[in-house]
């Protein structure tokens, strides 16, 4: 039998592993055992199913390696884990458009369009040189823990610091 892994975010999709012939909507969860990592939003998407009972895991790889087990029916991960755990594994598979999209977005000042400009000309480059896969590879896949990120020694910091607000508790 084959396993699936539903998506469904934007930037970073919740995706769900399934027995493949039983989930094909979210209505197909309902009372099913769900897996998820602790604390994301595949947690708090899994706890609003109707009926089900959710399984937390430590780690993505845990829950998914109970669904190969056979001790939950599902996991509920966002899309980038998703898509390494099916190129390693031939009996999962990604099932979109299970949950809502979830958005990320970075704000700057309307007023700071030189901000907006250098902002943007950076990522293009940490994109293009393989940096920003990278920084993801170093969280997600075979490379966990092996890239992290350092800031070039020879960095300009003549512009002085960046300052940015995120959610803590995410």
């Amino acid at each position: 039998m084959a396993l699936a892994l539903a998506a469904a975010m934007t930037v970073s999709m919740t995706s769900a592993v399934f027995a493949a012939d039983e989930i094909k909507s979210a209505d197909d969860l309902e009372g099913k055992k769900i897996g998820v990592q602790l604390g994301t939003t595949g947690d708090a998407d899994a706890t609003e199913v109707k009926d089900a009972t959710v399984e937390r895991y430590n780690k993505g790889n845990d829950a998914v390696m109970a669904l190969k087990q056979g001790k939950i029916d599902c996991v509920v991960i966002d899309s980038e884990p998703a898509k390494k755990f099916v190129e390693k594994n031939d009996d999962l598979e990604i099932v979109e458009d299970i949950f809502d999209k979830e958005e990320y977005a970075i704000c700057l000042s309307k007023d700071n369009a030189d901000l907006t400009k250098e902002f943007n000309e950076a990522l293009k480059e940490l994109k293009d040189d393989g940096t920003l896969d990278s920084i993801r590879d170093n969280y997600i896949g075979d490379d966990v823990g092996k890239t992290p990120y350092e800031t070039p020694k020879d960095a300009d910091h003549s512009k002085g610091t960046l300052t940015m607000a995120t959610n803590a508790t995410f």
